[in-house]
């Protein structure tokens, strides 16, 4: 299987083991700035006085990420985002503007230029391998980045969003994830997307899955208290 992607969304590879739990496998680097060969690279294609490039793990303080098919104002001179971008309807933070008009001085700073990977299926075929492709705000909340109680976590995203699929998901991922976890609460025949997804949520945690329902937590600007990102799962089986 060959994969090919451009951005922060995952892809990944859950397998069970001998135990009946599932494991995941990041089967590519996120283009992020929290990855370090991306941080190492986009730095070295800088000059050194650049000391500004990373803000707040953002780029010019604005942009987590560190390729991308658009984002158009990373890759040209920044008369293009105050002459033209500027005017153009955009859900961009309040510090996209200002961020690269400020710090941008030799773009691009952002590439479209893909990771390519290649992943020999046949080893797996004997432990029901699943495909997973989620989005940044998956990653988020996994990764307790963005949690409504702070807490953040070592494992990575992949290995958690794996595990969660499977049938005996177990209390090792009640302990991670700090709330209990139900296997197929969406029934046997359910959207197991949304499984994980409300696994990620709070699980059997009540109170807390109230929470992320809350209009006065929760918030579409990415500074709020309690900020969701695009939460898009797609499971191939």
């Amino acid at each position: 299987m060959w994969l090919a992607g451009v951005g922060d969304s995952t892809v990944a590879l859950s397998c069970t083991n001998a135990d009946g739990t599932r494991s995941g496998k990041r089967l590519l680097d996120l283009h992020a700035t929290t990855t370090p060969s991306e941080y190492f690279r986009v730095s070295m294609s800088h000059p050194a006085v650049e000391e500004d490039i990373f803000l707040r793990d953002r780029l010019l303080n604005s942009l987590s990420m560190t390729r991308a098919i658009g984002d158009f104002s990373f890759k040209f001179h920044r008369s293009y985002l105050t002459h033209l971008f500027s005017y153009l309807p955009s859900t961009a933070s309040a510090n996209y503007i200002p961020g690269v008009t400020k710090y941008s001085r030799t773009p691009p700073y952002v590439i479209a230029t893909p990771s390519l990977s290649y992943v020999d299926l046949q080893p797996f075929r004997a432990r029901n391998p699943i495909l997973l492709l989620f989005t940044d705000g998956v990653d988020n909340l996994a990764s307790g980045r963005f949690d409504a109680k702070a807490v953040p976590r070592k494992e990575d995203p992949s290995v958690i969003v794996g595990a969660l699929l499977g049938d005996n998901v177990g209390s090792e991922m009640a302990g991670i994830l700090g709330h209990g976890v139900e296997s197929k609460w969406h029934g046997c025949d359910g959207n197991r997307a949304i499984e994980v997804l409300g696994n990620l949520l709070g699980g059997t945690d009540i109170e807390r899955l109230s929470m992320t329902m809350d209009p006065a937590i929760i918030s579409d600007a990415d500074d709020a208290e309690f900020y969701i990102d695009d939460t898009s799962i797609i499971v191939c089986i």
